[in-house]
């Protein structure tokens, strides 16, 4: 099993609200063949879902999740960013998976496009002081093809969390 993540990116002409393009990629292998008594699905030590992917309810396993991204910082304490992770699966006979790392019932094999969604996400962090972020993110997931076929639907959350550091 293997898996990884990356983020590359360039800033845009260094004017006042300092634009950024990029792109993030996360992985993680599928187990090709699920009968043949071994495990080949990478499960990695994620602490929690948004250090994965915004659509929280899928984790990067059997997964590549390419979101391409534009940021800007309006101030030195402000970003906001807007950014879609496509999100395919990478082992057809494999199932795709939610996050804790279980998988959907129904979803090993299922045909269908492997690019199964996607998920607009708006991000804005402020972060006033060293010890203070505070964040909000807004995400709409789509789902269609093998997900869509084993009864998941389309979802919209909204997220506002506090980070205090000490």
């Amino acid at each position: 099993a293997w898996g990884g993540a990356g983020e590359t990116g360039y800033r845009l002409h260094p004017s006042g609200l300092r634009p950024r393009i990029g792109l993030r990629a996360q992985f993680g292998s599928g187990d090709p063949d699920p009968d043949d008594g071994r495990t080949a699905t990478f499960v990695g030590p994620f602490g929690r879902p948004s250090c994965c992917a915004d659509p929280f309810w899928l984790a990067p396993v059997n997964a590549l999740i390419l979101a391409p991204l534009l940021s800007i910082e309006p101030t030195p304490h402000l970003q906001v960013e807007l950014k879609v992770d496509f999100v395919r699966r990478l082992e057809h006979a494999d199932a795709i998976y939610a996050f804790p790392p279980r998988p959907y019932p129904g979803s090993a094999g299922r045909n269908g496009n492997d690019w199964f969604t996607h998920a607009p996400t708006l991000a804005v962090t402020w972060s006033p002081w060293p010890e203070l972020t505070v964040e909000a993110y807004h995400v709409s997931q789509r789902v269609k093809g093998p997900l869509r076929a084993v009864g998941a639907d389309d979802g919209t959350f909204t997220v506002l969390s506090l980070a205090l550091r000490f």
